[in-house]
């Protein structure tokens, strides 16, 4: 539904990857190799979008250290000059973030485009403190759904596990009438007093 959002905006703000992108990248246990997928972005130019969102399933990648199967938000933000992986247990990532940035180093190569991160001047990695932590073993998707849909907004992360079960509902509805709204009501309703206070400054990322 983001994408869609993203597809009648004519300033193409966003780009969200496929779900299975990163295992496709990586082959699962087998390592990284970019020819498998320099095909993804035929039709699109990732350099002239301000951000790019991967949704990424821990589970099978060899490099990546988890106890379970874990849903992790890594965001590519162009003009920030950050790569930074949202995750809801608080473990770094930091190697989901390297290898992303050498998928960019690749596409610019391939699509002969002047790469705008430079690693020397790039923050790569998580910054754990602005970052909403789950209590529970089982709501790794929700809140990398949250993740992606608020920070396409240019929202702060002003969430907790408190909020969950509303977020829920409403995801709900909104997947089943198709319509974003429903969801941009109650995430309204619920946070005008901080939206009034956080639409006056810069987001964090």
């Amino acid at each position: 539904m983001l994408s869609d959002r993203e597809a009648s905006n004519s300033k193409k703000k966003n780009y969200f990857f496929e779900t299975n992108s990163v295992a496709q990248l990586v082959q699962g246990y087998k390592g990284y190799d970019y020819s498998l997928v320099k095909r993804w972005t035929k039709n699109v130019s990732v350099f002239d979008i301000s951000k790019l969102f991967f949704p990424v399933n821990t589970d099978g990648i060899h490099w990546v250290c988890t106890d379970g199967i874990h849903w992790v938000c890594v965001v590519i933000a162009f003009e920030k000059k950050r790569i930074q992986a949202y995750n809801s247990s608080a473990e770094p990532r930091q190697n989901l973030c390297d290898m992303l940035f050498q998928y960019l180093m690749d596409e610019g190569k391939t699509r002969k485009h002047d790469v705008v991160l430079n690693k020397d001047e790039c923050s790569i990695g998580a910054r754990h403190r602005s970052i909403p932590i789950q209590t529970n073993v089982y709501d790794f998707g929700l809140f990398t759904c949250i993740f992606a849909y608020l920070l396409s907004m240019d929202r702060t992360l002003s969430f907790n596990q408190n909020d969950i079960d509303a977020c829920r509902s409403s995801m709900k509805a909104a997947i089943e009438t198709r319509d974003l709204a429903v969801m941009e009501d109650w995430f309204l309703k619920k946070h005008t007093r901080t939206l009034s206070i956080t639409r006056k400054r810069k987001p964090s990322f």
